[in-house]
């Protein structure tokens, strides 16, 4: 949940980012401190991923990119600042949707680039892998 707060709300308060990194600080020592002191330590079992939880942030950050840029270019003042310019768009509503839609396919094509381009899997892991199947058999 905290993962959704911060990147759909991010422009909205940046200073959230800080308030969960305290929150996530208390939240691990608590949790330590129950496993350690008041509850019976749970059977640890082998995994290579996340499951499905590796869709549900993918989509939580496609989704991001949609709230952030109508909140700061269109609900608020922030992008009036950074892009003069912008600001005469958002007066207009159609000039404001075509902004809008390019800046969200600007953004989400940077993003896949970027996947494609740096969301490899290391060698090392891939080594590991090979390694532990071949162990198993």
């Amino acid at each position: 949940m905290t993962f959704g707060y911060i990147t759909m709300f991010a422009s909205v308060f940046a200073l959230g980012a800080t308030c969960i990194f305290i929150f996530i600080l208390i939240e691990s020592r608590s949790d330590i401190f129950k496993l350690e002191k008041t509850k019976r330590r749970p059977l640890p079992a082998r995994t290579h991923h996340i499951g499905s939880w590796s869709i549900i942030i993918q989509i939580f950050c496609f989704l991001s990119v949609f709230s952030n840029i109508i909140v700061c270019c269109y609900a608020s003042n922030q992008i009036d600042s950074l892009l003069p310019w912008m600001k005469e768009l958002k007066e207009n509503s159609e000039t404001a949707m075509i902004t809008v839609f390019a800046l969200e396919h600007i953004l989400l094509f940077s993003i896949a680039v970027i996947t494609m381009l740096y969301d490899k899997e290391p060698e090392w892991v891939q080594t590991f892998r090979a390694r532990h199947t071949h162990m198993i058999e």
